[in-house]
């Protein structure tokens, strides 16, 4: 893989900006930062609902540690909208309350644009609980497909081929962790539901935290920004 300076740019300004999230001890205490940036792209939006911690059936659910800084990246280097949770704990889990106020900020800005694309960026660790026992499930990337509405299998594909490329173990559709998105009130089925394709990417924690190996960002940053730019390409 050679590195490009995109790629460069997109990993420097993650851990800037993680580090932000950092110093606040992920509880969303800056929460002067806009929680929607519109890009130059606005037919194209990637979130991040679980880059803080975050409110789940009353108890405080640990950050999905960054995923909130990736998505200010690559929003920010590559020009696309965002729209990442900056307080995870004044309202309920927004991949699961339908009517959480970010989800009503992005319907009231019309986004994603004409019927776009939703990309909502994730964290898993290596084990997963299934019929009561946790086991290593294997994966370096779930793509969940929600109920696989307009073009959200076509966008998980050309994600998948990109994480694939760089030789990360790909579950697609969810079908080994179960990690599908067809939770009602997940981000994915949300914009689904408004006539939008969307997928859920759970990106697995050697990849995305702060003592992780720098190459094994660089392999998850290459991976998206490649298959980002092909979603872009098929969505315009």
């Amino acid at each position: 893989m050679t590195i490009s300076a995109t790629d460069r740019a997109v990993l420097g300004t993650w851990e800037d900006r993680e580090e932000d999230f950092a110093a606040a001890q992920y509880s969303g205490k800056f929460r002067d930062a806009p929680e929607i940036v519109i890009g130059e792209e606005t037919g194209l939006v990637l979130s991040a609902v679980h880059g803080v911690k975050h409110k789940r059936r009353g108890e405080i659910k640990e950050e999905d540690e960054g995923t909130g800084g990736l998505c200010s990246a690559l929003g920010y280097v590559l020009g696309l909208t965002t729209a990442i949770v900056h307080d995870g704990e004044l309202a309920n889990d927004a991949n699961s309350d339908p009517d959480h106020p970010i989800k009503t900020d992005l319907a009231n800005l019309s986004l994603p644009a004409n019927g776009g694309v939703l990309v909502d960026l994730h964290g898993m660790s290596v084990r997963r609980k299934k019929g009561g026992q946790w086991s290593e499930h294997g994966q370096d990337i779930v793509i969940g497909l929600g109920k696989d509405l307009g073009n959200s299998r076509a966008v998980g594909e050309l994600l998948r081929d990109a994480f694939i490329e760089q030789g990360l173990v790909v579950d697609f559709g969810g079908d080994i962790t179960t990690w599908r998105a067809q939770g009602t009130g997940t981000m994915t089925m949300w914009a689904q539901n408004l006539g939008c394709s969307a997928v859920q990417i759970e990106i697995l924690d050697r990849f995305r935290q702060e003592k992780s190996d720098r190459q094994e960002k660089i392999r998850l940053v290459h991976s998206l920004i490649n298959g980002l730019r092909a979603v872009r390409k098929m969505s315009c």
